[in-house]
């Protein structure tokens, strides 16, 4: 008789492994299962570090404002909405409590690939940058950038880019 074991992982693919009886009693072969799991988890692109970020100096809120309620309900429509194309950008709120920010998937990458790294950057750009008015993180997958200044659409940004 064999186990197969399932393991979902924090992006949604599943590592298998199969443990036959034999096995299972050895400490070498639990450290090796225990081994495969961590490996799993750790190869995750939800728990991959940035490849870039930048904080903006454009400016700093304050926790409980309603600059951070709006941020708070951009970077969720950010996600939801750009995982749909690879693509999306948006605006939120009123001036001077406005963000706008923009979003987007490598053109190769599935969409709950995409949706996961798009919610993810979005968490990491709160922690990277906290307070701040303007921030960008760039994954391998994706890139998510936020900013209180709505121009940054219509406008040439010489600020140190990164390309794919």
């Amino acid at each position: 008789m064999t186990f197969l074991v399932l393991i979902p992982t924090v992006a949604g693919a599943i590592c298998k492994f199969i443990v036959l009886p034999s096995t299972m009693a050895t400490s070498g072969s639990i450290s090796l299962l225990c081994l495969l799991v961590v490996l799993c988890f750790s190869s995750s692109p939800a728990m991959a570090q940035p490849l870039y970020q930048v904080c903006d100096n454009t400016g700093n809120y304050t926790a409980n404002s309603t600059y951070k309620s709006n941020l708070d309900l951009l970077l969720s429509s950010l996600a939801s909405n750009g995982s749909l194309s690879g693509f999306y950008n948006g605006t939120t709120g009123r001036s001077p409590d406005q963000v706008s920010g923009i979003v987007l998937c490598r053109g190769d990458v599935a969409t709950a690939d995409c949706s996961s790294c798009l919610a993810t950057a979005g968490q990491v750009l709160l922690q990277l940058c906290p307070n701040r008015r303007g921030a960008t993180v760039w994954y391998d997958d994706c890139l998510v950038r936020y900013s209180n200044n709505q121009s940054f659409f219509s406008s040439t940004d010489n600020s140190p880019w990164r390309t794919w």
